[in-house]
């Protein structure tokens, strides 16, 4: 029973090795394995953004994490080597190095697709290459490989030195496939087929030396496998939780600020309705004491009735026109007033006539001077609409375009008042849409414009001076192709231009120039 435990002993010591080893060997699998998913995630967006070297620096740091953490074989990396066939037909225009990567895609994993954003005519064709080139190699990889026979330990020091050679060539020959692949195409896809094949060997070499080993630890480890796995899995659910908790923080915190902006939007809309209110109320007093005015008031109040269905339509100038109609309406009341106490006076009093007409001539020259300022009125409204359509139009284009999208926009501009903003991308952009965001500082989510094309070219929108107040305005431009992609930008969501907003704009109904 003693000879037993002393031969036991050293077994167990191997086993918690052993058990020990795997665990670190899968944290670190796990690890690298969110590395590649980000670094694919990294490389898809900067091909959205058309920047395709950035896109093979993130997929070459893919393959070496794959390489050096023993997931080259992994289905992530055959969503790796997909990406980089992607950005070798639709990016490079090279068809060979494309057709290369799929091929080395689905070696890895049969089962793997392209991107539905990717997934263009040039890049389905050269997948479609790949999987007829790789239909040739099905039937000798159906047949297993033989068992090797038992290693010694000598023995297996040199396989495990010869898989880590074996390993570092790959990833070199990867990193020679992509400088040369321009240069000797068909020897790169000799080369590529040779690489393949032996690739496949050693997948299965490793696969039969994975299953030896395996059924060695799952011998000696019987007794503390549960144990072990408990353990492993008690950590992982804590790690979870950590991770759900913290997220749910972030998310919480996301809703309350979200709330916080829906607050202020909501306070400044009940402050517009109120005073919307408020001159709808003022508006329905004045008609009801103009409702026995002569036939002049009657043509003066068709006339603000017009103004009202014009104000109506053009949102940004309705405060402004409904409080000079405001204005003219109390004038009118006043007159009404004056020439209702002339009357009482002429009837109480019998005043000879003279007086009489002394009276009626100066309630004639009040009605006069009232259709004098009504005729200054429409002509300064005439003027203003004048000036107003000159400056939607804008300046001249420029004879030079420096920037992806150029704007006129000042650095400073002022408080409540119209700001018309005109941009023009640069020719080759290939734009379809160009959409206007801007926002107060302090708010978070940005109001949207669709820029209209001017006459002299320019795409144009309007940000009410309703919008600009506080102390900063952030704008950004963003300019879509064909395919609502975007083509180009001036300034992001994240990192907007910014306007510094001067104080004492007054609402004044006439825009800046820009």
């Amino acid at each position: 029973m003693k000879g037993f435990a002393r031969l036991a002993a050293p077994f167990a010591a191997l086993l918690l090795t052993v058990v020990a080893t795997r665990s670190a060997d899968a944290a670190d699998q796990k690890a690298a394995l969110e590395k590649i998913k980000t670094k694919n995630q990294a490389a898809q967006s900067a091909f959205g953004a058309s920047d395709f070297d950035e896109m093979k620096s993130q997929l070459m740091e893919a393959v070496a994490i794959g390489n050096e953490s023993g997931l080259a074989k992994s289905k992530i990396m055959a969503q790796t080597y997909v990406l980089l066939g992607v950005l070798q037909v639709d990016g490079f225009k090279d068809n060979e190095a494309g057709i290369k990567f799929f091929a080395k895609a689905l070696d890895i994993n049969p089962a793997v697709t392209i991107p539905p954003n990717m997934a263009t005519k040039a890049v389905k064709a050269a997948f479609k290459r790949a999987e007829d080139d790789d239909t040739g190699g099905e039937e000798a990889a159906e047949a297993p490989p033989p068992k090797p026979a038992k290693e010694t330990k000598q023995a297996k020091g040199k396989k495990d030195d010869r898989d880590r050679d074996e390993e570092a060539e790959q990833e070199r020959q990867v990193s020679a496939a992509l400088a040369a692949a321009a240069v000797d195409k068909k020897k790169d896809a000799e080369a590529a087929a040779e690489r393949k094949r032996q690739a496949e060997s050693d997948r299965r070499e490793r696969e039969a030396d994975r299953k030896e080993r395996d059924k060695l630890t799952e011998e000696l480890a019987a007794a503390k496998v549960g144990e072990s796995t408990q353990a492993a899995e008690r950590d992982r659910l804590v790690r979870d939780k950590q991770e759900k908790d913290r997220q749910l923080g972030d998310t919480k915190g996301q809703l309350a600020q979200l709330g916080r902006a829906k607050a202020d939007q909501d306070k400044q809309l009940a402050a517009s309705q109120a005073k919307v209110a408020q001159l709808e109320k003022a508006k329905a007093d004045a008609n009801k004491a103009l409702a026995d005015e002569d036939q002049q008031l009657a043509a003066t109040e068709q006339r603000e009735k017009n103004e009202r269905a014009a104000k109506e339509k053009a949102q940004a100038e309705r405060a402004d026109r409904d409080k000079q109609l405001a204005d003219l309406k109390g004038q009118m009341a006043q007159l009404q007033k004056a020439k209702a106490d002339v009357d009482k006076q002429l009837a109480a009093t019998q005043q000879s006539e003279k007086n009489e007409r002394a009276a009626k001539e100066k309630a004639q020259g009040s009605l006069q001077e009232v259709a004098s300022r009504e005729k200054e009125r429409k002509s300064s409204e005439a003027a203003e609409k004048a000036e107003r359509e000159k400056l939607e139009e804008g300046p001249d284009l420029p004879g030079h375009l420096s920037e992806p999208i150029t704007c006129t926009i000042p650095d400073e501009v002022p408080a409540n008042t119209d700001l018309y903003v005109h941009c023009v991308p640069k020719p080759g952009v290939g734009a379809k849409v160009v959409a206007l965001y801007y926002r107060p500082a302090g708010s978070v989510l940005y109001n949207a414009a669709i820029m209209e094309r001017s006459k002299k070219g320019w795409y144009t929108a309007m940000i009410p001076g309703s919008k600009i107040y506080g102390r900063l305005l952030h704008y950004y431009v963003e300019a879509r192709d064909g395919r609502e992609a975007i083509a180009a930008t001036n300034g992001k969501s994240n990192s907007p231009n910014i306007a510094t907003v001067r104080s004492g704009g007054g609402g004044m109904k006439r825009a800046k120039a820009h």
